[in-house]
């Protein structure tokens, strides 16, 4: 008996593979590592953007004197005043206050960073002003002395503004 180590044309067999090193295994295993590499190489982070810090701000403002009518002041007035960070709100409303004066009730949102109240306050308070007059008001606002001061200031339209409510946003 002869036993031939050449293996014959029926045992060689390209499809059969015991070991699992076919052509499609190794296609699959190049797709593998492909997709661990691209995995490993984290993606670039897309920056975020700072997160403004704003709130929401309700005011209600008085008329100077009793004649003053302040139904339509906030449309043609208050609305106009203009300060980088500040939004007016849609409408103010008109309300009835104490000793049968009418108050106006508005609001804004402002952006915390850029906007005081303080500034705001005082720029109601000085619409109607000359500009001299103005600058004299706030500076006696500021230290005080406003309380003290009796004269009347010609064309002033709001007396008082406060503060009612502050949100964050």
């Amino acid at each position: 008996m002869v036993i031939s180590l050449e293996p014959t044309a029926a045992a060689v067999d390209d499809d059969l593979d015991l070991f699992g090193s076919d052509d499609d295994s190794a296609v699959d295993l190049k797709a593998q590592m492909a997709a661990k590499q691209k995995k490993a190489v984290p993606p670039p982070k897309k920056e975020k953007k700072p997160v403004i810090a704003k709130s929401s701000v309700t005011m209600e403002a008085m008329p100077y004197d009793a004649e003053k009518d302040i139904s339509q002041m906030y449309e043609t007035h208050i609305k106009k005043i203009e300060i980088d960070g500040l939004v007016w709100g849609p409408t103010g409303k008109v309300a009835a206050g104490p000793f049968g004066l009418t108050t106006l009730i508005f609001g804004c949102a402002i952006e915390d960073e850029k906007v005081q109240l303080e500034a705001i306050e005082e720029a109601v308070e000085v619409l109607g002003m000359t500009p001299e007059d103005a600058a004299k008001y706030c500076e006696m606002r500021r230290t005080g002395e406003l309380e003290d001061y009796e004269e009347e200031w010609p064309g002033k339209l709001i007396g008082t503004v406060k503060v009612t409510s502050f949100n964050k946003i």
